[in-house]
């Protein structure tokens, strides 16, 4: 099937998948891997009724080739397009049979139906565009981009194209996070939500920008669960001796009072990935090292913890962007969903107090946050 005669995306409720930019997403969205059921169970969406589409990976580092891994897994890997002959090599070794480039522009003139970016995220707006304007579908790693202008840009182009755009938030395919978001569809009407997002790295892993490397993830999440893109209230980001973000702490309010406290650090003595959520007398807890969660409530008192393992993560994702590509549906971590994410990150970079180390030497890095600011991700005011 070519990219012009491909089934465009369809609904079957007029408002049943879409994404309000300046709402963020809806609290069910009937598109999503495992929403809607018993994440202890789901096993993800069915690709085996339709013909794998054919799909080309443009990056080769070492996300790109276990984001290929998978998509052989499912039958659905066409191509690989990396400028770097090493890791052309490396794919070779892994895939001997599969077409190899060192320029995405040839990749999107073979018979590929769509296009995963897994390329360094400076590049993804430039990229993104040769795609759709290829007529390709596409999902891109995080960060969707790394400017609100750039992802604008994408996600109308997208929109009116009426091609798949797919963000890369993994979170939102972890079965735990869909068994929270289940469990909170049942609490009462605008009963306020608060959650506490803890991701810490320790020293021995390489490091990146703690708020674009490590607080995107809790920024998508944390806008899933409410269902709504926030206001900034405070922010710090704290920096190393070479100017790098390594400890971010951002505070977010939602519509009916709800709130989400973001931390993210590469400086931490220990590694931790927690997220903890609660609603009027109820509590939800997930550990996305040991996928245990927890809750605990009037009628749930505290009880061993529920291990919520399926597939992985990843696996569940590539499965879920092949199944929107069958089906020409809207996905849940969509190009609406990017965009807000991308303005948060934005506005946390923007308006958080920065601290150097002298400065953190003399302050605690929470005695003194900014004043209150309403900061609205709102596409039509973002710059």
């Amino acid at each position: 099937m070519t990219a012009t005669n491909r089934p465009r995306p369809q609904r079957s409720h007029p408002d049943e998948n879409r994404i309000d930019p300046a709402q963020g997403p809806p609290r069910t969205l009937a598109t999503g891997p495992t929403h809607g059921t018993d994440a202890t169970t789901a096993q993800g969406p069915p690709v085996t009724q339709h013909e794998p589409p054919q799909v080309g990976v443009i990056g080769a580092g070492p996300w790109g080739q276990r984001i290929a891994a998978c998509l052989a897994e499912l039958g659905a890997l066409a191509a690989i397009a990396d400028p770097n002959p090493t890791r052309r090599d490396e794919c070779q070794r892994r895939f001997p049979a599969l077409p190899l480039f060192a320029h995405h522009d040839p990749l999107l003139r073979s018979p590929i139906t769509a296009a995963v970016i897994a390329t360094p995220m400076t590049t993804h707006a430039t990229i993104a565009r040769h795609c759709l304007d290829a007529g390709k579908d596409l999902f891109i790693e995080k960060p969707f981009t790394t400017n609100t202008r750039a992802a604008q840009t994408l996600a109308r182009q997208a929109t009116r194209s009426e091609r798949i755009l797919m963000v890369g938030h993994l979170l939102l395919y972890q079965s735990g996070i869909q068994w929270i978001h289940t469990r909170l569809a049942a609490r009462p009407p605008k009963q306020p939500i608060h959650t506490l997002h803890q991701r810490h790295s320790d020293l021995t892993l390489p490091k990146e920008c703690a708020l674009w490397g490590l607080a995107v993830h809790d920024v998508a999440v944390a806008i899933y669960i409410h269902g709504a893109t926030p206001t900034l209230s405070a922010a710090t980001i704290a920096l190393d001796d070479a100017g790098l973000a390594t400890d971010v702490r951002a505070c977010l309010h939602f519509p009916n009072s709800s709130t989400a406290n973001i931390h993210a650090a590469w400086n931490a003595p220990e590694r931790r990935r927690c997220l903890t959520v609660q609603a009027g007398a109820h509590h939800w807890t997930y550990d996305e090292l040991t996928h245990e969660g927890r809750e605990i409530g009037p009628a749930h008192p505290p009880t061993s913890p529920l291990v919520h393992r399926d597939a992985p993560p990843l696996l569940n994702e590539m499965r879920a962007f092949l199944d929107h590509l069958n089906h020409r549906s809207l996905p849940l971590s969509n190009q609406h969903l990017g965009l807000a994410v991308v303005q948060v990150l934005q506005h946390i970079a923007r308006h958080a107090t920065l601290l150097t180390p002298t400065a953190r030497a003399n302050q605690r890095l929470w005695s003194a946050p900014p004043p209150p600011r309403s900061l609205s991700c709102d596409p039509t005011s973002a710059r």
